[in-house]
């Protein structure tokens, strides 16, 4: 759903930014330092004893022009001004796109609601997100699935999930 969106959204830039697109999945950050590192991983930045965000914001800086995808922010919302919000100032020229479920509350932040995914979109996240060699089912299961779960992407990551235990028509 939402990582679909945000690579979309790349997709849309007239042409690839100098510095690349990077994409950082940050599910699992609970904290600035967590936040930090899972950046600097992605990046092959070794941080070392001083500043991480400022490390991570110098390394963003050295790449210029860049697009900077972080996902699953929401479980550290109070962690983004200190983090986020400097490397926006550290690195002016990186285009930082963020997901989550929630309001960031950063300073420049414009919000694009996610709506209902076309059935299409919704077939494709479904398999996406089905667990590997786990049968789904024939593609009018699927499709009929994900009309009744209205093409609300989270209801269909979770039906998929659940493949591993009960079939698409179930």
């Amino acid at each position: 759903g939402k990582t679909r969106l945000a690579r979309q959204a790349v997709a849309c830039l007239p042409s690839e930014p100098a510095g690349g697109t990077w994409f950082f999945e940050l599910a699992a950050a609970r904290s600035v330092d967590e936040i930090c590192m899972g950046v600097a991983t992605t990046l092959g930045l070794v941080l070392g004893h001083s500043d991480p965000v400022a490390q991570v914001g110098h390394a963003l800086a050295a790449r210029g022009s860049m697009v900077v995808i972080l996902d699953n922010l929401e479980q550290c919302v109070d962690d983004l001004p200190a983090t986020v919000g400097r490397w926006a100032s550290l690195a002016p020229e990186a285009t930082l796109i963020g997901t989550s479920r929630v309001a960031l509350r950063l300073l420049g932040e414009r919000e694009l609601p996610v709506g209902p995914l076309t059935t299409d979109e919704g077939v494709a996240l479904f398999l996406e997100r089905s667990p590997v060699g786990v049968p789904t089912g024939d593609s009018d299961e699927i499709r009929s699935l994900v009309e009744a779960l209205e093409g609300m992407p989270l209801a269909i990551e979770l039906a998929a999930a659940r493949t591993r235990l009960l079939p698409v028509p179930e």
